[in-house]
């Protein structure tokens, strides 16, 4: 097995939301900083405000909020344009919120 450590990743970028954060129980990632994404973009459904707040809490269960990037799961090219803007806003005002919980400036 290779020594994951050794290799230079400064930021890996996982899809989280839609293997439900299952894989972070694993371990943690050989990276500087993770991206996670804390939405399904295989679906319709919008994810409301504060089932983001939760996902992003689940990732701050395995990595420190100053080594955490949010974002949405791979690929927004299976949403349309609105549809893909209206989630992105929702994970903002989301992520603002948590930074304000923590007492980081947002």
């Amino acid at each position: 097995m290779p020594d994951f450590n050794k290799i230079p990743v400064d930021n890996l970028d996982l899809e989280c939301a839609n293997n439900r954060f299952n894989f972070l129980k694993e371990g943690r990632p050989f990276c500087q900083d993770i991206s996670a994404g804390v939405f399904d973009v295989h679906t319709h459904k919008q994810t409301s405000k504060e089932e983001l707040v939760q996902n992003i809490k689940n990732v701050l269960k395995f990595f420190p909020p100053e080594k955490v990037w949010i974002d949405p799961d791979c690929g927004l090219r299976t949403r349309a344009i609105e549809e893909a803007r209206s989630q992105l806003k929702i994970m903002v005002e989301a992520a603002k919120e948590m930074r304000q919980e923590l007492g980081a400036v947002s």
